[in-house]
């Protein structure tokens, strides 16, 4: 279970820093007076992936 884990944290780190940079992207581009189309459908996904992924997360190191 702890392999488990650490593969999930690891992952969800990846997705926040993922979603941190996207969403700096986007206001980059709305500042610049071009914003990119897909930057709010990405930071979108990744926060639902984070989230889902934080809360299998908690229930591995509850169990553990």
């Amino acid at each position: 279970m702890r392999i488990i884990g650490n593969i999930v944290e690891k992952i969800s780190i990846v997705f926040l820093i993922g979603l941190v940079l996207v969403i700096a992207l986007q206001i980059g581009g709305r500042i610049f007076n071009s914003p990119f189309m897909w930057t709010e459908e990405l930071s979108r996904h990744l926060l639902v992936y984070a989230t889902f992924l934080g809360e299998a997360l908690l229930t591995i190191m509850v169990k553990v």
